[in-house]
Order: structure tokens, then C-alpha cells, then sequence
């Protein structure tokens, strides 16, 4: 996905009154997500969320440092690469990375990775697959059954922050070319109603084959 895009609407993001209590704003807002379509979370994802909602604020967390001071988005499968050859502290490091980025992306930038040479469910992947690895390593329980439930609930999650997104952005409608063909990639229950919301009926392209 195009960094500058991400980067002017991290930007707006700061402009509203999110800066002054974003977890409390959050957390508002994720529990209406959650009771809006009907997903249940942990008390432990639910706070890891909005921990993560909170963090990307700072819109540096969505580029990585380089010796020349730039700032780039790192492919995703590299920084994944990466994990898979450091010892056991940097690789829980570099997945947690992966798999945060790889969530607030897919929820908040879906729309626009429709129209990117990496779509959302490269993202879904990437996502999945970094927080379930994530919950084979980790230790302490209560952070494996989290990442277990972020790896298994991933789409779900990823509905619950693309409305999140259009609560804080207030994003613009989309097409229903643009919804179906995302519903297709993602079988995402939330685009589905939305669907069906327009008087549309999403059908399975193999089915109708």
C-alpha cells in the first residue's frame, strides 16, 4: 500500500479529539463495534486492541527507521522473513510487528488496498499467520490465548476496525463494485450485511460457475 496514503490519513487522524483520550475514546468505540456486529472478545483482546488502536496514533509506528533517518513500510513478508532467523526475543518482537500492522492495515486501509498490487488478503495472511506463531512462543498464558484469539478471530477483528475507521474518519461510502469485490476476497460477515443492507445478495462466483 502506498506509504503517503497511510501516512495523510494517520495525519487527520491527529486533527480530531482522538490526540486528547484515545484510550477511553477506543475503548468507546470498540465496544460499540463489538455489540454492533455481534463479535465477542476476550476482556484481554478487547483491551489489546484498544491498546493497539491507541499506539498507531503515532504515525510513526506504520514505518520503520532507516540508517539515513527516511522513514519506509517494510514488506510485510520480509519483516516476517526476518522474525523467522532472529533468536527467540526478537523473533516475538518482529511477529508482534507484523501482526499489529497487518491488523490495523487490513481494518483501517481496506478500502484502499483494493486498489494496490498487495490486497487484503495478503494482509489476513501475513496477520494470522504472525499472531499464531506469536501464541506458540509466548510463555505467559494470558498473552498465548490472546494471540490465539486475535489469529483465529482475524477478519472479524479487522471488521470491528474498518468500522472504527468510518466512525474516526468518517470515510466516504463505498461502491458496491468496491464492496462485493472485497466480500469475495475476505468473506467478511460485516461487508455482507452491508451488501444486503443495498438490496444486494453476495453469491459465491463458484457457485454461479
Amino acid at each position: 500500500m502506498d506509504c503517503v496514503a497511510i501516512l495523510a490519513i494517520t495525519v487527520v487522524m491527529k486533527d480530531i479529539q482522538i490526540l486528547k483520550k484515545p484510550e477511553y475514546f477506543f475503548k468507546e468505540v470498540l465496544e460499540k463495534a463489538l455489540r454492533n456486529q455481534n463479535v465477542e472478545a476476550s476482556p484481554e483482546a478487547a483491551f489489546y486492541l484498544v491498546n493497539l488502536l491507541s499506539e498507531f496514533i503515532q504515525t510513526e509506528k506504520l514505518f520503520d527507521t532507516q540508517k539515513e533517518g527516511l522513514r519506509s513500510c517494510e514488506p510485510l513478508a520480509l519483516k516476517y522473513s526476518k522474525a523467522l532467523q532472529e533468536d527467540r526475543v526478537q523473533k516475538i518482537k518482529l511477529l508482534k510487528e507484523t501482526g499489529d500492522l497487518s491488523l490495523y492495515v487490513s481494518g483501517f486501509f481496506g478500502e484502499s488496498l483494493n486498489r494496490s498490487l498487495v490486497d487484503i488478503t495478503y494482509y489476513i495472511s501475513m496477520g494470522e499467520t504472525a499472531y499464531s506463531n506469536l501464541s506458540e512462543l509466548i510463555q505467559e498464558k494470558v498473552f498465548r490465548e490472546v494471540f490465539a484469539e486475535l489469529s483465529g478471530n482475524f477478519v472479524k477483528f479487522v471488521d470491528i476496525l474498518a468500522e472504527i475507521s468510518h466512525h474516526s474518519l468518517g470515510h466516504s461510502q463505498k461502491s458496491l463494485l468496491s464492496l462485493y469485490e472485497q466480500w469475495i476476497k475476505t468473506r467478511s460477515s460485516r461487508l455482507y450485511k452491508l451488501l444486503v443492507q443495498r438490496v444486494i445478495l453476495p453469491l459465491d462466483p463458484v457457485l454461479e460457475s
